[in-house]
């Protein structure tokens, strides 16, 4: 498989006016290139059912194009890709990711498989955790307007 079944298969979901319920994309071990990355992620700005993707392989230039593209998301909530054996991401892309991770409130967590990436995944775990942490004090404040009263709220509960 290569960039061109991503297209293709991006291509199909995007041909109706609705998008596509569909919850879990998975290209796990595959290397989709720059442009099938690209058209990946041109997905996850407009498709908000999309909760789990595993795009595979990961080049530095594809890594820069899905950090230029975080902060559309609209869905996706665990996003999950591999560290290129034979070529290292360069710091200024990996520091792109994580700035741009910072900017997506819906992403709640990024999974890197590869030996060389610990450090990137420390510091993307850290910021998963924010996310997490954010959500669900918002889904607390959203229950709390809605209910009136944090009263209201523990009668609830309990």
């Amino acid at each position: 498989m290569s960039h061109k079944a991503a297209v293709f298969i991006v291509d199909a979901l995007e041909s109706h006016s609705k998008p596509y319920e569909i919850r879990h994309l998975e290209f796990a071990g595959i290397n989709l290139g720059e442009l099938g990355i690209r058209r990946i992620c041109e997905l996850l700005c407009t498709n908000p059912h999309l909760k789990l993707v595993v795009i595979g392989t990961v080049s530095d230039p594809a890594l820069k194009i899905i950090a230029e593209s975080i902060p559309s998301f609209v869905g996706v909530q665990t996003l999950s890709f591999e560290y290129p054996v034979e070529k290292k991401w360069s710091k200024e892309n990996m520091n792109a990711f994580i700035e741009a991770f910072k900017e997506n409130e819906v992403l709640m967590d990024v999974k890197v498989e590869g030996e060389n990436a610990k450090g990137f995944v420390k510091e993307l775990q850290f910021h998963a955790q924010h996310n997490r942490k954010k959500a669900e004090l918002s889904k607390y404040l959203d229950l709390t307007q809605k209910m009136g009263s944090t009263e209201k709220i523990f009668e609830c509960v309990t």
